[in-house]
């Protein structure tokens, strides 16, 4: 797709985490180089829109995007970080092999860093087992019961070494 401009944009329905992401990278770098969108897009012949669709997550050209790191100050020996930032905002994720969009969820659980949970129960879903679950309804499940918490330790800790084994 050719933006305006004959410019190549790399332009899905929506962008997904990873693009969004670069996109604020390079808004934070705009913003601390002092320029209005319009005043880092003139003198490399870029439309405002065109400026903000890139820090919506709509991927430039790689020369786009040099260009832009250099327009904000960036030196060249610095480029690395952001380079590698631009290739994996490219890189398809793992869930396209499955047939799935970057629509939903998928895309911002894949870069997730920790889970959290909310449950009206006491007791999460993922502990309710023989060992914690009460026998009789007279017995309760009390915060800093030691059985609770050694569940608790070992739900994190299989959870963490799934997402570790995945990583490989």
């Amino acid at each position: 797709m050719t933006d305006s401009e004959g410019c190549s944009m790399d332009r899905p329905a929506k962008p997904n985490y990873r693009r969004r992401q670069l996109g604020r990278t390079l808004r934070k770098l705009r913003e601390a180089a002092g320029l209005s969108q319009e005043d880092a897009g003139r003198p490399l012949r870029f439309s405002t829109s065109k400026m903000s669709r890139i820090e919506q997550g709509y991927i430039p050209g790689y020369n786009d995007f040099l260009a832009l790191l250099d327009r904000y100050g960036i030196i060249a020996s610095d480029y690395d970080e952001y380079v590698r930032m631009f290739d994996y905002a490219k890189e398809k994720g793992w869930w396209h092999a499955f047939g799935l969009s970057d629509r939903g969820f998928v895309s911002v659980e894949a870069e997730a860093s920790q889970i959290r949970t909310y449950q009206l129960g006491f007791v999460p879903g993922l502990m309710q087992t023989e060992v914690v679950r009460p026998r009789r309804p007279a017995e309760r499940c009390v915060p800093g019961d030691p059985a609770i918490d050694r569940l608790a330790r070992w739900a994190v800790q299989q959870l963490h070494h799934r997402r570790v084994s995945r990583a490989r």
